[in-house]
This record gives C-alpha cells, sequence and structure tokens, in this order.
C-alpha cells in the first residue's frame, strides 16, 4: 500500500510489496518466482514528480548469459507530470530509465522510454488508455510500441475489478525471443 510521508508544496510517498511473480507486459522478469519490490516518490503541487521503483530479476537467459554477467535487480527512473484537464478526465506523461545495475552493458538491458497515459472516470467505470515509446528497445530490438487499454470499478467498500489489454510490437523482436509482437491483458 502507498503511505504518503509529508504533506506541503512536496509530498513523499513510498510502498513496499511481495508478489508471488513479477510481470510486465505479459512477461515474466523474475522466471515464475517471488519478487520483492519499493518505490519512493516525491510529487509537487504543480503535478511534476519524480520516482524511483526497484526489483529484484531473474530474467530467461539460460546459458546464454555468464552468470557474473546476469541482472539480479532493475530499477525504474521515473521524471514526469500529471494532472486533471476536469474532474473526470486526468493524464499523466513521463520519461522512464529502466537501469540494471551490475548486468554487463553488452547485453542491451536498458532502455528509456517515454509514456502517455489519458483516464477517464464515467460514473461507476474508470477507463484508461496509455502509450510508451522506446526509441531502443530492450536488446537493441530497435523502435517500440506498446498500447494498452483499461477498465475498471471500484465498490463503496474499497474493493475494485479491471482489466486491460495490450499490444507490444518492436522493430527487431527477434532479438527478444519472441515469435513475433504480441498482445496481452491482465484481470485483478
Amino acid at each position: 500500500p502507498n503511505s504518503v510521508i509529508a504533506e506541503g508544496p512536496l509530498k513523499y510517498s513510498g510502498h513496499l510489496l511481495l508478489t508471488s511473480d513479477y510481470i510486465s507486459r505479459g512477461l515474466t522478469y523474475t522466471n515464475n518466482q517471488p519478487a520483492t519490490q519499493g518505490s519512493f516518490q516525491i510529487t509537487h503541487e504543480s503535478g511534476v514528480y519524480g520516482k524511483i521503483l526497484g526489483t529484484n530479476i531473474n530474467l530467461l537467459e539460460g546459458d546464454t548469459v555468464n552468470p557474473k554477467d546476469r541482472a539480479n535487480l532493475v530499477f525504474f527512473l521515473y521524471a514526469g507530470y500529471g494532472g486533471q484537464f476536469n474532474p473526470q478526465l486526468s493524464y499523466d506523461v513521463n520519461v522512464l530509465r529502466y537501469w540494471f545495475p551490475g548486468a554487463d552493458k553488452e547485453l542491451n538491458y536498458e532502455l528509456t522510454e517515454f509514456n502517455a497515459t489519458l483516464n477517464y472516470h464515467l460514473q461507476i467505470v474508470d477507463l484508461g488508455l496509455n502509450y510508451a515509446f522506446s526509441p531502443d528497445f530492450f536488446l537493441a530490438s530497435g523502435k517500440s510500441h506498446y498500447v494498452t487499454f483499461s477498465v475498471g470499478h471500484t465498490w463503496p467498500i474499497g474493493v475494485g475489478l479491471s482489466g486491460y489489454v495490450g499490444r507490444q510490437t518492436a522493430e527487431e523482436y527477434q532479438k527478444m525471443g519472441w515469435a513475433g509482437n504480441y498482445n496481452d491483458y491482465g484481470v485483478s
């Protein structure tokens, strides 16, 4: 859960999460094993924010990567701006850097991604649309695009139901070991 540490023009928040698997865009980052994640965010009342999120990982590298060159951690470094057009329509734009400390640089894990999100609250349903672009994606697989559409509802007792569908593409998806560009989905 998120917790606000201080209030004023700057707000600080963070969270700690234990999960049975870390899955992003339909792919496991922990080889179907547990993950521990933590984050810290500073937000200015103007909507400008910075955030760091870290998690353990265990990529499916097999024997292709020397164990001492592998990535065991990934940090996501965000700088962004978010706000509302009106009470129903909010937005967020950010730049995100994926940083894999300790991993051999020649593996081409690290990347930068640009994200734009719109969320619309329509009476009892929340709708979301996200677009992410990387000029040089994971494993140097070229330009990448990821689009997601989400829908969710939270009842007054604090219980919610949500789902999303996404489409991931990369110019040279073969470098990622994919059979092709793909769709992913999730329900929570």
